[in-house]
């Protein structure tokens, strides 16, 4: 059987070396109450950007391990989150968050949210960026082209893109430095190592992620060898005009 991913990335699928969380099934979702939860990360921005307050789902929507919550959060059942401690992962102390029933505060899932940040991915995406708000350091990725995902020759949009200096600082869970969204109430992406994707489809092999991979350098052709070169000695020349 093909995993999700193989099924809508299948020619770089084997290329993978980390994967984003995209479970599919909704749990809950919050409708007008989304200000409950968010708040402004500071008088200075209107952003809605801190998860001050933890999520509430009632009991009966918990029926699956996996699962996604309003504005892309991602949660787990306390079963999966049992069977990943026993694995065992880095940065284990706190990346689980407490998510309660409705009716009597019981613990009844946890929402997924890394504490290791990520180094920035925007230059290897091509994302537009724009700083919301200076001292939280909260900066909101965009593509560029609106219609990027519906030219994707994917199904579910193109991999995420990391650089070989991301990749070394990965941990096992880890969140984007930028966040993303359609503005007011933005989020990071999460991503996991390779090595917790491999237990998760060991047990789910149907649980849905989005590939990551290293950003290739395009193929230095004699062509645009010779391209540079002629750019750099007339660079060069213009220096020594100067001088």
């Amino acid at each position: 059987m093909k995993t999700f991913v193989q099924k809508n990335w299948p020619d770089v699928a084997e290329k993978s070396v980390a994967y984003s969380l995209n479970f599919v099934y909704m749990a809950y979702s919050y409708d007008s109450v989304h200000s409950d939860y968010f708040k402004p990360c500071c008088a200075e921005t209107k952003s809605f950007s801190m998860h001050y307050k933890d999520f509430e789902v009632p009991k009966s929507q918990i029926k699956k391990p996996y699962f996604q919550l309003d504005w892309y959060f991602y949660g787990i059942n306390p079963q999966l989150k049992r069977e990943l401690v026993d694995f065992g992962f880095d940065d284990a102390e706190d990346i689980f968050r407490p998510i309660y029933s409705k009716k009597n505060r019981e613990i009844v899932a946890f929402s997924i949210e890394p504490t290791h940040i990520l180094k920035p991915i925007y230059k290897e995406n091509n994302y537009n960026m724009k700083v919301i708000c200076e001292k939280h350091d909260i900066v909101w990725a965009t593509v560029k082209d609106e219609n990027l995902f519906r030219k994707s020759k994917y199904d579910l949009g193109d991999p995420i893109y990391i650089s070989k200096e991301v990749l070394d600082d990965l941990h096992d869970f880890n969140y984007t430095y930028e966040y993303f969204g359609p503005g007011g109430y933005l989020v990071r992406e999460v991503i996991v190592s390779k090595r917790i994707y491999d237990f998760i489809i060991s047990l789910y092999p149907r649980a849905e992620f989005r590939p990551v991979l290293i950003k290739e350098e395009p193929i230095e052709t004699e062509e645009i060898k010779q391209k540079r070169l002629r750019e750099q000695r007339l660079k060069e020349w213009r220096q020594s005009l100067n001088n």
